[in-house]
């Protein structure tokens, strides 16, 4: 258990009483954290580093930046004589070719299988308007139909109301019906029961009431007959 204590402290590892409970301590601050008010107006000064040292630095430096410009030219000069031999520029040509060949050959069966995509949505959209055409056709022939069968029965209703029209044959004897008629009187009153009371009567007309009745008889009669 110490050497486990031991192992945990090196680690920064803070243990506590239980077994299953381990924190991680932070090695320097959480960036949340704000500096420490002893360490706010604190300038950090830079180490001091001998002459001679600071001289061999440069040194140093300089020499790794002239081999990588020596490295750099090389791999330049190298390239630049691979690119411009005549092999190379053979074996570009023809990879470029067969690059193209594959392209063409790829872009024909798009082609091919473009085309045979449109001529199936072309004749399933043909059908879709024959049959759109017949639909509108079959209701065009329906509405002239409903239309035809109005007018056969406007004509047949005025057909039955000639009957009655006043014509120049018949003239004289509807002339000679309305003079030998008794003239109409529409001064004349209905009660809630729908009794006439003509002109200015207090009493109902009795013969106009036994008339309806005896209509209403004869119809009953007629229907028990039946």
């Amino acid at each position: 258990m110490s050497v486990l204590i031991h192992s945990l402290k090196q680690c920064n590892i803070q243990y506590l009483p239980s077994l299953y409970h381990l924190s991680v301590r932070w090695k320097t601050k959480p960036r949340w954290v704000p500096i420490g008010k002893t360490k706010v107006f604190r300038v950090p000064q830079p180490k001091p580093i001998p002459p001679d040292e600071a001289e061999e630095m440069k040194r140093l430096t300089k020499v790794f930046h002239t081999r990588m410009k020596s490295i750099k030219h090389l791999f330049r000069e190298a390239y630049r004589a691979n690119a411009t031999s005549e092999e190379v520029i053979q074996k570009f040509e023809q990879d470029k070719e067969d690059h193209w060949q594959k392209c063409m050959e790829l872009n024909d069966r798009w082609n091919q299988q473009i085309a045979i995509e449109r001529a199936q949505r072309d004749a399933e959209f043909m059908e879709q308007e024959i049959q759109a055409a017949h639909e509108f056709k079959r209701k065009e022939d329906e509405a002239d139909r409903k239309r035809l069968e109005a007018l056969e029965e406007v004509v047949r209703l005025e057909k039955e109301a000639s009957a009655h029209f006043v014509t120049e044959e018949n003239i004289d004897e509807a002339i000679e019906r309305v003079l030998n008629s008794p003239p109409h009187s529409f001064s004349f009153a209905i009660d809630r029961d729908g009794r006439k009371y003509s002109g200015f009567s207090k009493t109902p007309d009795i013969d106009a009431e036994i008339e309806s009745l005896s209509e209403d008889s004869s119809k009953v009669s007629s229907s028990v007959n039946e």
